[in-house]
């Protein structure tokens, strides 16, 4: 819509800033109509030679900035596209909410159209990006039907550009088929073989470079990719997303044995290792407990583990799983703990970790059936260990887990998140306990105390957030005692009973040494 304006000669409505002729008055004569004609011209022609000014200037900058980059070397150019696009480190199978974008799982400015943006600068910048395969060795795409055959024509520039060196691959296929066709392909075996790895016309060309692949990040692949995966020599990392109602696939890695990370969710199928694994990361979610235990035992290089939640059924026993095992990389071990099942008595009686240094305990707390494997599990723990984190656990009978720990742990770090008021006053109250001559009996050396959200509705009973708050600073100040002892408080802000003045007026004493923190971030409220 054009703006409507007022000619500043005769007063009238203009239309995007021209007057058109019909609008000046017609009982001027025509002496004076002609000199308002001629004075008008003048005006358009005064903006006219301001807008050729500006675009001078625009077009002197810009000179300025290509003569600038065509001093450059091309190798020097390399390094800054590449700098430009390079992928930030866990931005693996992310959402975006931009409808027309060409990939996702990443910031824009690493998606291949960016890279054809570079090249449509400059002759000197195309050639400058297709000699660069650094460039095209990230194929990050979240594929839409509506935009397949852009995809698949990026995905081919890609392979032909980055020449011969590793490719990182990120390949999305939820929005691509509907939910009624990819649930019920494992009826329909021959059309599940027919869809390949994307498209026929592209299927070969990924093949051929099958051992040139060192990353795969698959969500809801065709079959076609597990069963090609005994041919991925060379990977290093895998994370392969399915769905709980996708039909059960097995996993051949025999022939992975640079595989370092792996991350498998709603996998439901059996996995082979090869003989002496070499994978140092495992991260799984909804997969069956004997897939987890074949990873925990048989990788005796794994440095982090993470299975907070897995499918638990029954176990049947297995020799290769009741023999001590040690695993002495073993740093971060996240464990499902929902409720008891027979593999959390072969990882307590069977697994010893001389190098953990974080525990995180996932749901339930008591009871167990033998408490006291896990009772020797804790008392195997090194003096490297550090740091304990306990999710959504309540107090389910006469004794509690923070019960089972030894005394003599060096923990540093104890997070509570989203438990029960009941039992963080529980752990709370253990960490208050002094031995006769005066000092604090649970974990000595603790410096840092975590709260993250929580909920106090247990069996319907409400635990006293006001006596949680004294019980809270109360643990604080015996543990600050000592003049060189510091103490961190991580909190949310839970409640506002928190900031009571009775509160407000013992934190200011704990000032000097009491570092507060909430959400991770600090804060100041020692304020009068």
């Amino acid at each position: 819509m054009s703006a409507t304006t007022t000619c500043p000669c005769c007063h009238q409505p203009t239309a995007g800033g021209v007057t058109s002729h019909a609008a000046f008055p017609s009982n001027l004569v025509p002496q004076a109509e002609i000199e308002l004609i001629h004075n008008e011209a003048s005006r358009l022609q005064g903006s006219i030679d301001q807008i050729r000014g500006a675009l001078a200037v625009v077009f002197r900058r810009l000179n300025t900035i290509q003569s600038a980059t065509r001093a450059l070397p091309p190798e020097t150019l390399s390094h800054i596209f590449q700098y430009a696009c390079a992928r930030a480190e866990g931005d693996k199978l992310e959402d975006t909410e931009e409808e027309d974008s060409t990939t996702g799982g990443g910031p824009s400015h690493t998606e291949p159209s960016f890279i054809l943006t570079l090249g449509s600068v400059s002759a000197q910048w195309r050639d400058v990006v297709q000699s660069t395969p650094q460039l095209w060795s990230v194929l990050n795409f979240k594929l839409k039907s509506t935009r397949l055959s852009n995809h698949i024509s990026l995905i081919n520039l890609s392979l032909i550009n980055s020449g011969n060196i590793p490719l990182d691959i990120t390949l999305d296929y939820s929005n691509l088929w509907g939910d009624s066709y990819r649930y019920n392909y494992d009826e329909e075996d021959e059309e599940c073989d027919s869809i390949g790895l994307l498209d026929p016309s592209i299927d070969d060309a990924l093949l051929e470079n099958i051992s040139r692949m060192d990353r795969l990040y698959l969500s809801r692949p065709p079959p076609k990719w597990i069963t090609s995966i005994p041919q991925f020599s060379r990977l290093t990392d895998l994370s392969i997303e399915l769905t709980d109602c996708e039909a059960v696939q097995d996993l051949c890695l025999v022939n992975c044995t640079s595989l370092r990370h792996i991350t498998l969710i709603y996998f439901l199928g059996r996995i082979r290792l090869p003989p002496s694994p070499s994978i140092t990361n495992v991260t799984l979610f909804r997969v069956p407990i004997d897939t987890a235990l074949e990873l925990l035992f048989h990788c005796q290089s794994l440095i982090h583990f993470d299975g907070p939640h897995l499918k638990f059924g029954s176990l049947e026993p297995s020799s290769q799983f009741s023999t001590p095992t040690t695993l002495q990389h073993l740093r971060t071990f996240k464990l499902d703990a929902r409720r008891y099942n027979e593999w959390h008595d072969i990882i307590m009686q069977y697994l010893h970790l001389p190098a953990l240094e974080e525990l995180h305990w996932f749901r339930n707390d008591t009871p167990w059936p033998n408490p006291n494997l896990i009772k020797n599990f804790f008392h195997r723990l090194p003096s490297a260990f550090k740091t304990l984190s306990i999710d959504s656990a309540m107090p389910l009978s006469d004794y509690s887990l923070i019960d089972l720990f030894p005394n003599t742990l060096e923990v540093e770090h104890i997070a509570l998140v989203q438990c029960n008021w009941g039992f963080i006053s529980d752990v709370i109250k253990k960490l208050t306990v002094t031995g006769k001559n005066g000092p604090l009996v649970l974990f000595p050396k603790l410096r840092k105390f975590t709260i993250f959200g929580g909920f106090d509705s247990f069996f319907g009973t409400t635990y006293d957030k006001s006596q949680l708050a004294q019980e809270l600073f109360g643990m604080v100040e015996k543990r600050l005692g000592s003049k060189d002892d510091r103490f961190c408080l991580d909190i949310d802000p839970f409640s506002v009973i928190l900031w009571s003045d009775e509160v407000k007026s013992r934190l200011r004493l704990l000032k000097p040494k009491l570092e507060l923190l909430v959400f991770g971030e600090q804060v100041s409220l020692f304020s009068e």
